[in-house]
């Protein structure tokens, strides 16, 4: 993991000083008790940020994702339809709030949430708005017909390819069943499997849809 990084992290042991983290390169790290959300149990995976203090350089682990993130940002940082790496660390009765390219703070509104996000994952997102404030709007998908189709096929073809290249869906499936699964419309959908067709990426049959 790097300066910036959110992961889940579990704890090996404690301290005085707080909580020791368990890397994935096999090194342990910090976790100060004031950069903590509650007491730690050990065996227990935690999300945290790795951030560097800038006083001692010491890299330390914490809990409080929200204070080690850039709160604004105008155009000099970012665009409009600009794709970032976000990890979606905290979620609101709003949507959800995301870690953008490891430095600032982002938030995707419920209406703009088209499929089903956990805590910890990371996506691609797109900036949809640039607030007066300073404050980062998000999307799951570009604007205009390709930039969601392009996505829409993607996440077929990850879904294609998580079942070993087989999905019993095609566009005699009903729109509920579809929506379930792949969380869009039947019309995607049908647009989405037409069009990887067409590249050959896959092919339809009367009980779903395979990878060539």
């Amino acid at each position: 993991m790097e300066i910036g990084e959110i992961d889940f992290l579990k704890v090996t042991a404690f301290s005085a000083a707080g909580g020791f983290l368990q890397l994935p390169q096999g090194e342990t790290v910090t976790l100060p008790k004031f950069e903590q959300l509650g007491p730690l149990d050990i065996g227990k995976e935690y999300l945290v940020i790795l951030y560097q203090d800038k006083r001692t350089y010491t890299i330390y682990a914490s809990e409080r994702i929200d204070d080690h993130l850039i709160e604004y940002a105008d155009d000099r940082d970012f665009h409009i339809e600009q794709e970032v790496d976000g990890v979606v660390y905290e979620f609101t009765k709003l949507g959800a709030k995301i870690a953008i390219n490891r430095t600032h703070r982002g938030f995707i509104f419920g209406e703009d949430i088209h499929q089903e996000l956990e805590l910890g994952e990371k996506l691609k997102f797109y900036i949809k708005e640039l607030r007066e404030d300073g404050r980062i709007g998000l999307k799951l998908q570009r604007s205009g017909y390709k930039g969601f189709i392009g996505n829409s096929t993607e996440q077929i073809m990850n879904a294609l390819r998580e079942a070993n290249g087989e999905l019993p869906f095609n566009d005699k499936s009903s729109p509920e069943s579809i929506n379930q699964k792949f969380k869009m419309s039947k019309k995607v959908f049908k647009e989405s499997i037409g069009k990887l067709y067409k590249e050959r990426k896959l092919i339809i049959t009367d009980s779903g849809i395979k990878l060539t």
